[in-house]
């Protein structure tokens, strides 16, 4: 059953004979049922291997949505961010054919945009257990880089497949380094990243800062 909250005129949400209203990114959106087609029930070897690898990177960033709704935003129209990280990472970042897909973190993007990034950005473990801090050199006034652009130090620990952040506003392009502590990685292997994002929606291509044995 369909519904009209804002009169004839207004948008249609749910299902009237062949069509279907929704709200999309924002939008009101009206869409037609179709047949299924044929390769949606016998898809060929490549487009299975495509979807496998879909799944595959969707997995990985598990965790990471409210991370790319910011770093992913401003980065391609009609898709959600999510939807936006892992088409790049699923062309950019995988190597292999099912079921031997091979990740490849120096490849990962974590942000997408038009945003300069930093110069030199460098991870490294801090003295206290759980420590790590990020540098990079300040780069403010070249480009679009701005000093209060927010620095976005990123964290993942392949072992416990999690994801962790430093919050973003805990640092600016100008500070030119952030710490945060990550104690339950302390112990593993872990995968950084900077990028810089801003409040209204920018951002910058990630930069991958290496690989990590967390004290």
């Amino acid at each position: 059953m369909a519904k009209i909250p804002m009169g004839i005129l207004g948008a249609l949400i749910g299902t009237l004979g062949p069509v279907t209203g929704k709200k999309w990114l924002n939008e009101n959106t009206l869409s037609s049922r179709r047949k299924p087609a044929k390769n949606d029930t016998e898809p060929t070897p490549n487009q299975d291997n495509q979807r496998t690898k879909f799944g595959f990177v969707s997995q990985f960033h598990r965790g990471s949505s409210d991370l790319v709704k910011l770093t992913f935003k401003e980065i391609g129209q009609g898709r959600t961010a999510f939807q936006r990280a892992i088409s790049y990472n699923a062309n950019n970042a995988v190597s292999g054919t099912k079921p031997d897909f091979k990740l490849h973190y120096d490849r990962v993007a974590v942000g997408r945009g038009t945003l300069p990034n930093a110069v030199l950005p460098e991870a490294k473990t801090g003295d206290t257990p759980g420590d790590i801090h990020f540098t990079w050199a300040d780069n403010t006034g070249i480009g679009t880089a701005a000093v209060n652009d927010m620095a976005i130090a990123v964290v993942y620990c392949p072992e416990l497949k999690r994801w962790t952040w430093c919050n973003p506003g805990t640092a600016r392009r100008a500070d030119g380094s952030v710490s945060f502590s990550v104690p339950a990685f302390s112990g593993k292997t872990v995968h950084t990243w900077l990028t810089f994002a801003t409040a209204e929606g920018k951002s910058s291509d990630s930069i991958y800062t290496g690989e990590l044995q967390v004290k």
